[in-house]
C-alpha cells in the first residue's frame, strides 16, 4: 500500500502542473475526550488529494487519496465516460451515493462548515451506519426543469464488510464497516449493494436541495464467512439556504436482518430510525457558528447497532468556524455523545485549507 501511495502522490504532483482539476485539502486536527489523557497522539495531520480530468473524446478520470500518519487510502478511483452534458457513467471505487451529506462532502474537511460529520453519516470506519464506498458501476444524470434541475444517481457494486479490527479515518477498536480494497480485491469478504438517489434543486443558482434515496446492502462479517447482514435503508434529505441561514437535515428508516449466534439461531429482523438537523448562521464573511442534533429512535436491543460500538446514538454539537485567511479556516466544536452503554464529551479543534 505504501508503494501505491508513493506512486499516486507522484501522479498528483505531476498533475498539479498539468491541465487537470487538482485540489489538495490539508488538515491538522486535535481531539480530546473528557476524562481521558491528552497526548501528542491526539493531534493528527492529514491531507486529502483530489484529481479529475475530462478528455476531448469524452473519457473521464477521477482520483482521491487520503493520507495520514497511520492511514493511506485510495478513497475514489474512477474511470468514466461522458455521454452528453447530463449523463456520466463510471467504473471503479466511488462514494456510496446516499443522502445529502455523504454525497456533497468528501474527505476534504475544509468544504464542510463543521469539523465532525453527523453520526449516522460518518465514515464506515468511524462508526457510520451505511457503507461509505462501493466498487462497481455508477450512473449520474440530470434533467433540467425550468430554473431548476432533477439529479439522479444509480449505483451497484461491492460493498463493505463488518470487521472487528476497525477501519480508517479515525476508526479504532470495535466493530466497523471496512470498504472493499480495489488494490487488494482478495482481502476480506465482500458482497454486493445497490443505491438509487433522486434530488431536486429548485434553482441552479442556489444551494437549496431536496431529495430521497434507497439502498440495499448485503454485508458479510469476519466472524463467519457464511454470515451476512441485510441492510435496507430509505431516507429523505433537505439542504435549505436562505441568505445567512442554512439548515441541513436527513431522516433514514433502517430495516436490518442480523444472524443470531445464540442457541435459537436464525436472524433478528428489526427496524429503527435515525436523523439529524444542523443549523449554520454566516454572521459575516469570516464567522459561522453552528449547532447540530442527531438522534436514533426505536433502536432498543438492535443487534446491528450493537455491532457498531463507535456509533453514538444521540449527539448534540455546538461549534464555530473562522475563515481567517483565503482558503483557510479554524474550527472549534464540542459534542456531547450518548452511546449504547456510555456517554462522553468530545472537543475538536482543527485547521483546514484547500490548495490552490
Amino acid at each position: 500500500m505504501k508503494l501505491i501511495s508513493i506512486l499516486m502522490l507522484s501522479v498528483f504532483s505531476s498533475a498539479a502542473q498539468a491541465d487537470v482539476d487538482f485540489l489538495a485539502f490539508p488538515e491538522i486536527r486535535a481531539d480530546h475526550v473528557e476524562g481521558a489523557n491528552f497526548s501528542e497522539k491526539n493531534v493528527r495531520p492529514s491531507v486529502d488529494l483530489f484529481l479529475s480530468k475530462e478528455f476531448d473524446v469524452g473519457a473521464l478520470v477521477l482520483f482521491e487519496v487520503f493520507v495520514a500518519e497511520d492511514v493511506e487510502n485510495a478513497e475514489r478511483v474512477q474511470l468514466g465516460w461522458k455521454f452528453n452534458e447530463s449523463t456520466r457513467v463510471w467504473l471503479g471505487r466511488y462514494h456510496n451515493p446516499f443522502g445529502y451529506w455523504h454525497t456533497e462532502y468528501h474527505h476534504g474537511n475544509y468544504l464542510q462548515t463543521s469539523i465532525s460529520r453527523p453520526e449516522m453519516v460518518d465514515f464506515g470506519g468511524s462508526g457510520g451506519l451505511v457503507p461509505s464506498h462501493m466498487t462497481g458501476g455508477l450512473v449520474e444524470g440530470s434533467i433540467e426543469h425550468g430554473e431548476g434541475v432533477w439529479s439522479y444517481t444509480l449505483a451497484a457494486g461491492m460493498t463493505s464488510q463488518l470487521t472487528s479490527s476497525g477501519g480508517h479515518h479515525g476508526g479504532g477498536a470495535g466493530g466497523s464497516l471496512t470498504d472493499f480494497d480495489v488494490f487488494n480485491p482478495k482481502a476480506g469478504n465482500h458482497d454486493y449493494g445497490y443505491t438509487a438517489r433522486l434530488a431536486y434543486q429548485p434553482n441552479l443558482m442556489d444551494e437549496t436541495q431536496y431529495g430521497a434515496f434507497a439502498t440495499h446492502e448485503t454485508i458479510k462479517t469476519d466472524d463467519s464467512p457464511k454470515d451476512e447482514i441485510t441492510l435496507d435503508v430509505v431516507g429523505v434529505f433537505a439542504n435549505y439556504h436562505k441568505e445567512k441561514l442554512r439548515l441541513i437535515g436527513e431522516a433514514y428508516y433502517f430495516h436490518t436482518e442480523v444472524p443470531r449466534h445464540h442457541d435459537e439461531g436464525g436472524e433478528q429482523s428489526d427496524d429503527f430510525i435515525a436523523g439529524y438537523i444542523q443549523a449554520e448562521y454566516a454572521a459575516n464573511d469570516e464567522w459561522t457558528p453552528y449547532i447540530s442534533y442527531s438522534d436514533t429512535f426505536a433502536n432498543d436491543d438492535n443487534e446491528y447497532i450493537e455491532l457498531l460500538p463507535k456509533y453514538a446514538e444521540k449527539a448534540k454539537t455546538v461549534g464555530v468556524r473562522w475563515d481567517f485567511y483565503r482558503h483557510q479556516a479554524l474550527k472549534l466544536e464540542y459534542t456531547q455523545r450518548e452511546f449504547d452503554h456510555d456517554h462522553n464529551g468530545l472537543w475538536l479543534l482543527n485547521w483546514s485549507a484547500v490548495w490552490p
